[in-house]
């Protein structure tokens, strides 16, 4: 049986082995992803800074934008136009590139485990696309950040309320982690399997059970070796100042229209950087479980193949016994 350790690094070897066919899955998902998040903070920022916990604006921020955005987009047909395309762009990548490039690399790694032909990725996280849309859904309800979007609203508008409701979102917090941990294996088991929503949530609850140490081992390494985590926060918490700072800069050298083209323009060169730099990471984390996931399914083959094997028994012929018996015979004629 390998080690936690092995099956981390070949997971890395196998995911610097085929970057170059494996990269484009995790660029996509971690350039959407950090776009996404680094907007997310920016309006978690701006809302908790026009609240009524900091400000005594009778004007909520939410009303205050949808407006400035509504103003923005109603422009001409081609503004709203563009508008509307970029932000179907932009939920597309942000809701389904993560889940069906996770597949497909699931699907990946395991030719390239096998020897196999590496290709064919994408197609094949298509052909699953409902089971995983019904687990990604189900995780993404139970992540941390749905949790703290929740408690930010909270915090804003329900202030008196905070100490009744915090405590219940953290214990459904806790809850919703536990749940992650023991789904680590879903999409692995409807690509690899080809089970359902309800069979890859049993399946994988059985693997992390069976093999509970390793995999909790496994994941505090992964936590050591992965830095995608941590600069997801460097990059989310600096992209927003950046997007501030910029734009005044620009606005201060030309006209206002033009400081927030430049700002964008630099402002997506970061993005790009930001998602070179995590993709390779998106890939190595999902290769890491894909791995993981095979050693332990080829480790309960191996049980079941064993403990499926008829008892071996050694059967005694008559001649056998015949010759036994003469044995015993002269042995008790001896002793009398």
């Amino acid at each position: 049986m390998k080690t936690s350790r092995e099956i981390v690094a070949e997971a890395w070897h196998l995911t610097i082995e085929h970057r170059a066919k494996l990269f484009r899955y995790g660029f996509v998902p971690s350039f959407f992803s950090i776009l996404v998040t680094a907007m997310y903070v920016y309006y978690q920022v701006q809302a908790f800074r026009y609240s009524p916990l900091f400000s005594d604006g009778k004007e909520h921020f939410q009303i205050a934008i949808a407006r400035d955005l509504l103003g923005f987009t109603t422009q001409s047909t081609l503004v709203f136009s563009l508008s509307l395309f970029a932000v179907i762009v932009l939920l597309i990548g942000w809701y389904f590139a993560p889940m069906l490039c996770r597949a497909a690399i699931v699907q990946l790694v395991t030719q390239a485990r096998n020897g196999e032909k590496v290709e064919r990725g994408f197609s094949s996280s298509l052909l699953r696309f409902f089971p995983i849309f019904q687990i990604s859904l189900l995780k993404r309800s139970l992540a941390p950040f749905s949790f703290l979007t929740e408690f930010g609203f909270v915090a804003r508008n329900l202030t008196g309320g905070i100490m009744l409701i915090a405590p219940l979102l953290f214990f459904f917090g806790v809850i919703g982690l536990i749940f992650l941990f023991f789904a680590s294996f879903t999409t692995q088991v409807i690509m690899l399997k080809g089970e359902g929503f309800a069979g890859a949530i049993k399946i994988s609850f059985q693997t992390v059970l069976q093999n509970f140490g390793q995999t909790f081992k496994i994941m505090l390494l992964f936590l050591f070796v992965e830095l995608r985590v941590i600069l997801n926060v460097l990059i989310v918490l600096f992209l927003p100042i950046a997007l501030v700072g910029l734009t005044g800069v620009f606005a201060s050298m030309a006209s206002q229209t033009v400081g927030i083209v430049i700002a964008g323009l630099v402002l997506l060169a970061l993005i790009f950087i930001a998602a070179y730099l995590t993709g390779i990471l998106f890939v190595f984390s999902e290769a890491m479980w894909t791995i993981a996931f095979l050693h332990f399914s080829e480790n309960q083959d191996a049980v079941e193949e064993q403990s499926s094997l008829p008892p071996t028994s050694t059967a005694i012929s008559p001649q056998s016994a015949s010759e036994a018996s003469t044995d015993y015979n002269v042995v008790s004629y001896t002793h009398i």
